[in-house]
């Protein structure tokens, strides 16, 4: 070996071969992430396809008056007060659930506080992400 030769030694096929890999198995990770989402392994949600019948009752609560393609258990609701003029919720409108037991039957009432006399009011009963009952409130 003569004194000029210098010994110059290529690693850049190590990391072309490692970088490959790993695009390989991200690009499969992706894949199937996105196979159980579009085939709803993930990502979705039960929807309900209950039906829940309230009326006004008086000038501060509404009645369940029918369930159909229950139960709907009532811990797992959810009720909206949206005031029809701004379509938003009302900082200062409220509704309580006022159940006889586990599960929402005929009968039970939800009460509505600090709504505005002659304002209207949708309220909303959300069950598993889906409105499943709807009727219009408006204190006299």
């Amino acid at each position: 070996m003569s004194r000029n030769q210098v010994n110059i030694r290529d690693d850049s096929a190590v990391s072309a071969v490692i970088g490959v890999i790993i695009m390989v198995a991200i690009t499969i990770a992706m894949a199937a992430v996105a196979y159980a989402y579009f085939t709803g392994m993930i990502g979705g949600s039960e929807q309900s396809n209950a039906i829940i019948t309230i009326q006004q009752q008086g000038d501060s609560y509404v009645v369940i008056s029918n369930i159909e393609n229950g139960p709907v258990p009532a811990t797992q609701i959810t009720i909206s007060v949206i005031n029809q003029t701004t379509g938003l919720p009302d900082a200062g409108c409220s509704a309580t659930l006022h159940a006889s037991g586990t599960n929402l039957a005929g009968g039970d009432i939800i009460s509505i506080t600090g709504a505005h006399t002659h304002v209207a009011y949708d309220i909303d009963i959300g069950y598993k992400q889906t409105v499943v009952g709807k009727c219009t409130f408006t204190k006299q």
